[in-house]
């Protein structure tokens, strides 16, 4: 990152902006960070591979832990032929049957999984570059929240002793849409049925009291974005979304019922790279896909942010 005095404007957004990503090529133009990020984003998701918006070269994304942000260089990985692919294509649906329309799906395929590799090889290498950076910016959470540690320790037992009963059956509907509240009138069991939908622990209850305004501000992802706390129903619901589909079509409610089934909500924490149960929660980054530094979504499981915020072993 470069910062000068002089006014300069974003070539996107068009945004006035003082200072303006380094780009590694040779290109004279002024992006904003942020801009820069989500072009590149998009291109990586869209042609599996980052490019400058301007001249097309293709970028090689990295984490700098030191400096806390990306880095940029040129990329010589081939790009896709483009000319090749799409006559690969037209010959396979002109001569599905025939020898030739074969090889040309079999060169589909080959361009395909090279992508694909390559792809899944930059989100990998930029999960394990910022995760120790993650890792101690939730620490730093946790010090900034001691009323979240008291609760996660076991100091303080009842953090939701002064919300009223309604406020606390609010709480407990967030959690379970099937959890059947509205008779209870004694307050403490209404204390008790919440931590047990939070999780059943003193730190799965401070976890959710993090997410619900228990802290002095959201946690944040490493790019900036907030973290958010989830149902493996709704994180699992969010995944569909990201790939165009509704919530009300039968085949996504299929697929939820399968996860739920399977206790596996098909997401990978991006911290220890475990597969999160469906039957638990997940931090996810509300800004999803839209930065390079995390092209396919971000997640963190209860159990990583439960050890680096709290300093606790999760039950």
């Amino acid at each position: 990152m470069t910062s000068t005095d002089q006014t300069m404007t974003c070539a996107i957004c068009m945004d006035d902006i003082t200072e303006a990503t380094v780009l590694p090529c040779k290109c004279r133009v002024e992006y904003c960070n942020d801009c820069w990020d989500k072009s590149l984003a998009q291109s990586f998701k869209s042609h599996y591979q980052a490019k400058c918006p301007t001249c097309r070269l293709a970028i090689s994304p990295d984490f700098d832990a030191a400096k806390g942000h990306l880095v940029f260089s040129l990329d010589d990985t081939p790009p896709i032929d483009m000319d090749e692919y799409r006559r690969c294509v037209r010959i396979r649906e002109q001569k599905p049957d025939t020898p030739e329309g074969q090889q040309a799906e079999a060169r589909i395929q080959q361009i395909l999984q090279e992508r694909t590799s390559y792809f899944t090889a930059t989100v990998n290498r930029l999960v394990q570059q910022v995760a120790p950076v993650v890792c101690q910016r939730l620490a730093y959470f946790g010090e900034e929240n001691p009323r979240l540690q008291e609760v996660a320790k076991g100091k303080l037992l009842r953090p939701f002793a002064d919300e009223s009963l309604e406020r606390l059956r609010e709480r407990a509907k967030s959690l379970s849409e099937a959890a059947n509240v509205d008779t209870i009138q004694d307050h403490a069991q209404l204390e008790v049925l919440l931590r047990r939908l939070a999780g059943g622990s003193n730190a799965r209850l401070a976890s959710y009291w993090a997410s619900t305004g228990g802290a002095t501000h959201p946690p944040y992802c490493i790019c900036r974005s907030e973290l958010k706390r989830t149902t493996g129903r709704e994180r699992s619901f969010m995944a569909m979304e990201a790939f165009g589909f509704r919530r009300d079509d039968q085949r996504v409610l299929r697929e939820i019922e399968r996860r739920a089934d399977a206790d596996d909500m098909n997401i990978v924490c991006d911290v220890c790279e475990s597969h999160v149960k469906f039957s638990h929660f997940t931090w996810t980054c509300v800004g999803g896909s839209d930065t390079i530094m995390h092209p396919s979504s971000y997640d963190i499981c209860d159990d990583c942010f439960i050890k680096h915020v709290f300093d606790v072993q999760p039950e």
